[in-house]
């Protein structure tokens, strides 16, 4: 569970958020959304940090620009 795992997070991050994400095959496995500060991305690479059989991807958020910067 989400809470879960914020819960084991705690202790390694200053700020962590975790919550459902929505899995390609819901039936193989889940899907967690973890989001840190960008100061401990250092410690989310570490294999120490997370619980056996997690499997860690890093994802951007891409900069979404306002319509008043629009050049059309």
């Amino acid at each position: 569970k989400p809470e879960d795992l914020q819960n084991v997070l705690k202790a390694i991050f200053n700020e962590v958020k975790c919550e459902m994400h929505s899995s390609k095959h819901p039936k193989v496995y889940e899907s967690l959304r973890v989001t840190i500060r960008k100061e401990d991305l250092q410690k989310a690479w570490k294999l120490e940090t997370w619980p056996n059989g997690a499997l860690i991807s890093f994802f951007r958020t891409r900069k979404v620009l306002s319509s008043q910067s629009d050049p059309q």
